[in-house]
């Protein structure tokens, strides 16, 4: 018996020939929207379907179609109200450490350097004592004066950070004076400090 023989009948003849034709068609789209910016269709007008077409190559429409485009992008509407705040971003990484700067001035510091003085009257063999204190600053040196060498001296010393003491035994008969003295120092340029004293040499008792 002979095998059976293939036959394509005219539906499925119709079929291929549609779908030969959608991949052609296919193709010919990859040209839309044209140069221009534009798309191009022809829409039924007793249906309103719209079929795009390759323009300007494809021109014209079919009778009962019409010719219709659009722009592709339209025009810019208006700015919407702004958005809310974002959260905090993470922190950059450190800057490069700048150049050095120039070396400031030498400070000046002024140092002051004056005396003071005290006096007491020691009575006959008597001890005493007399201090002086300095007005401003510190205490850095001190001595005394006594009017007779029979007046002794004891101790001479400083007294605190700004006094100096003596202390004295007068061994004549009658009353003596005793003068201590202070070297005070201050860095404070707008500290006052007494005037200083001059001295003279004691002399000797007769």
């Amino acid at each position: 018996m002979p095998a059976p023989r293939s036959r394509l009948g005219l539906g499925s003849l119709i079929v291929a020939v549609i779908i030969i034709l959608a991949l052609g068609v296919g193709t010919a789209y990859a040209a839309i929207p044209s140069g221009t910016g534009k798309y191009s269709a022809c829409q039924v007008r007793a249906t309103g379907t719209v079929r795009l077409i390759n323009f300007p190559k494809v021109s014209t429409c079919p009778q009962g179609e019409k010719l219709i485009s659009w722009n592709a992008k339209g025009p810019q509407g208006a700015a919407g109200p702004q958005g809310a705040a974002g959260p905090q971003g993470a922190a950059g990484a450190q800057g490069l450490q700048g150049p050095a700067g120039p070396a400031g001035s030498a400070g000046i510091t002024k140092i002051n350097l004056t005396q003071v003085t005290n006096s007491v009257t020691i009575a006959a063999n008597a001890t005493g004592g007399v201090q002086v204190t300095c007005p401003a600053g510190k205490v850095v040196g001190g001595g005394f004066e006594q009017q007779a060498y029979d007046v002794i001296v004891t101790d001479s010393r400083p007294e605190g950070v700004n006094s100096w003491r003596v202390y004295a035994k007068n061994t004549v008969g009658n009353a003596q004076p005793v003068t201590v003295w202070a070297v005070c120092m201050t860095t404070d340029p707008s500290a006052v400090i007494a005037t200083a004293s001059h001295f003279k040499v004691a002399k000797k008792h007769k």
